[in-house]
């Protein structure tokens, strides 16, 4: 059970990866919205909450997993909050 639960965990932190590498450009006036960023949010938090709760440390990689994933939602949220302060310099 561990594993399939790990083995989830890590593929939906591929899926994430893979999509954000493979992902179209955003279509012309969704620049600074950035729709797939707020869901990668999102889902990183669903992560953190299904981690928090699950009753196995996943062999020891639960906190690092969790850590991990806080400092993601971080840097994005970082990474949108520069690009809008750069959205209205432009303007």
């Amino acid at each position: 059970m561990k594993k399939v639960l790990l083995s989830c965990a890590v593929i939906l932190v591929f899926a994430i990866a893979f999509g954000f590498v493979f992902m179209a450009p955003p279509a012309a006036g969704q620049a600074g919205d950035h729709p797939r960023l707020k869901a990668a949010i999102v889902n990183l938090e669903n992560a953190i909450d299904y981690l928090q709760k699950a009753p196995s440390t996943f062999g020891g990689h639960k906190a690092n997993a969790i850590d991990a994933c806080q400092r993601a939602v971080n840097q994005l949220k970082l990474a949108m909050a520069y690009d809008a302060k750069m959205d209205k310099k432009r303007k």
